[in-house]
């Protein structure tokens, strides 16, 4: 029996602006996604993936070897393979699916890392609207190293946690 089901966010961003000028390949850090999902579905609970547009999240290309699994490459491909084959990780949904499906349903909230949620996920409204009723819930939220995330005028931080 599953223990809830946690709503997991990913970005759809494939591209960065450079330092310089022009832009660059970017996505979600392989190990930032799948190790914390896998723990999760681990530990009994379901895991329903949203993006902004409902197509899967791309992968950055620098995070996509064994050196981000602590040089495992059996780890590494665990992750590459539940990445690729889960259902979970297949079956993707937009956020605004999410919301209008009852937010109440989600026990938790997981943003994974990577440089590619500052490109699309910071500005995002729907994104603002799914942390604002979580915090307002005291729902566990986690947030993995976007750390511009919070500090968006679209996302609760403290003293501001109504709508943008």
């Amino acid at each position: 029996m599953s223990k809830g089901n946690v709503l997991v966010v990913g970005s759809n961003a494939t591209r960065i602006e450079i330092q310089g000028g022009g832009t660059g390949p970017t996505g979600q850090y392989l190990n930032e996604t799948v190790v914390p999902a896998m723990a999760l579905v681990d530990a009994g609970y379901e895991i329903t993936l949203a993006t902004p547009d409902g197509t899967k999240p791309h992968i950055d290309p620098v995070s996509d070897v064994a050196q981000h699994f602590d040089g495992d490459e059996a780890a590494y491909k665990r992750g590459h393979a539940f990445f690729k084959d889960h259902r979970a990780m297949n079956d993707v949904r937009t956020l605004r699916s999410v919301i209008e499906g009852r937010l109440d349903r989600y026990a938790g909230l997981f943003v994974p890392g990577g440089q590619a949620p500052v490109v699309d996920l910071m500005q995002d409204a729907d994104l603002g609207e799914i942390l604002r009723h979580f915090h307002a819930r005291g729902k566990r939220t986690a947030l993995l190293c976007p750390g511009l995330l919070p500090r968006s005028p679209r996302y609760p931080t403290q003293g501001n946690i109504g709508p943008p």
